[in-house]
């Protein structure tokens, strides 16, 4: 209805221009309000195109993907650069339309060119891993270079482990750490995950056993699988200082294992079984099952894409009630979600979040 509302407007101010156009008016005049209707108009398309966004993604989430499609496509020909993702997801993931990895590259590229963080991520992923476009190793570390000097968190993430590891760049820790921990700040899991083991060991940066386990608990609450089973083997045995307390241990194993992490899964066999040997009280990463280093999709179980709505910024100045009431508009649309991501749960009385697990989403705003 909201938005109903404010095409309705907006499009009355439109016609409302082009019939001051039709008054006579000294040239000078003429000139600044055929400036403005032109402006006015761009800004009604864009309003359309990012209305039209916002209800696919409410469709979407309805599983009615046939009409988000068809909303999607309406407005990607208006040019949304968030329209253009969308519908990269779509066509990569297979939802609405047939999958197709081509065509999500090209909806990527498109959107990228017109300054998508999220799509100059994947895109990029494209390029190293040789899906959705030709493989390009050097185009592909540019574009996620590009994504990370930007801001985006799943860039610098990458980009850390790229630089950590060596993989296709030359090996830098201190660009490494310097990543992973912007990345961190921004509660990225992977990134809190990864710099957390680093203070643990010390490799890298000055060994901080506390920093280390606090950023490990940050990146479980997110559900982060193997921190949950590293915080696991860390109250289990008492390690890095950490107070040893075997109910809290278990908790997190069952955490872990009804989320699927198959280490945890054997453990808590193992404890019923009554066979597992004591192991030692370090943690070593070869404990960890899932790897961190290589680049992986955001559409993959780890990182899962994300569908945006965001609104342009207004153009014109040409009605202030128009400006005021779609300012309230884009402040409906940027609030929206779509299967919103799991939000960290606070530590209860006895330090350890809800066991509950979260559902995560295929596809969020």
């Amino acid at each position: 209805l909201v938005i109903i509302i404010v095409n309705t407007v907006l499009t009355f101010f439109c016609f409302f221009f082009f019939f001051l156009l039709e008054i006579e008016y000294p040239p000078s005049i003429r000139d600044s309000l055929s400036s403005a209707a032109n402006k006015f108009q761009s800004t009604v398309q864009q309003c359309t195109a990012s209305s039209q966004n916002l209800l696919a993604v409410h469709l979407a989430k309805s599983s009615k993907d046939d009409l988000a499609v068809s909303l999607l496509k309406s407005a990607s020909s208006s040019g949304s650069p968030h329209a253009l993702y969308n519908l990269a997801l779509f066509h990569e993931v297979g939802r609405g339309v047939p999958k197709d990895l081509t065509k999500a590259g090209q909806f990527y590229q498109r959107a990228a060119e017109k300054g998508h963080l999220k799509a100059t991520y994947n895109l990029a992923v494209c390029h190293l891993d040789g899906t959705c476009v030709k493989r390009d190793v050097r185009k592909g570390i540019m574009l996620l270079t590009m994504a990370a000097g930007q801001g985006l968190p799943q860039a610098q993430r990458e980009l850390g482990l790229a630089y950590f590891h060596g993989n296709h760049v030359p090996r830098n820790q201190s660009r490494a750490v310097e990543l992973l921990s912007a990345a961190a700040t921004q509660q990225d899991s992977v990134a809190q995950y990864r710099l957390g083991l680093c203070y643990l060991d010390g490799e890298s940066v000055p060994q901080d056993t506390q920093k280390g386990v606090d950023l490990l608990w940050k990146s479980a609450k997110s559900r982060h699988l193997p921190a949950l089973y590293d915080l696991g083997v860390c109250l289990e045995e008492g390690a890095y200082g950490v107070v040893q307390d075997k109910q809290k241990a278990v908790r997190l194993f069952r955490m872990a294992a009804s989320l699927g992490h198959k280490p945890a899964q054997e453990r808590l066999s193992q404890a019923r079984r009554g066979t597992r040997k004591q192991t030692s009280a370090a943690v070593s990463q070869e404990d960890v099952s899932s790897k961190v280093g290589d680049v992986s999709r955001m559409s993959t179980v780890n990182a899962k894409p994300c569908m945006t709505v965001s609104a342009p910024v207004l153009p014109c100045q040409t009605s202030v009630q128009a400006v005021q009431l779609a300012a309230s508009f884009w402040d409906f649309v940027r609030s929206a979600e779509l299967f919103p991501p799991p939000l960290s749960e606070p530590a209860t009385d006895d330090g350890v979040f809800s066991s509950q697990p979260s559902q995560q989403p295929i596809l969020c705003v």
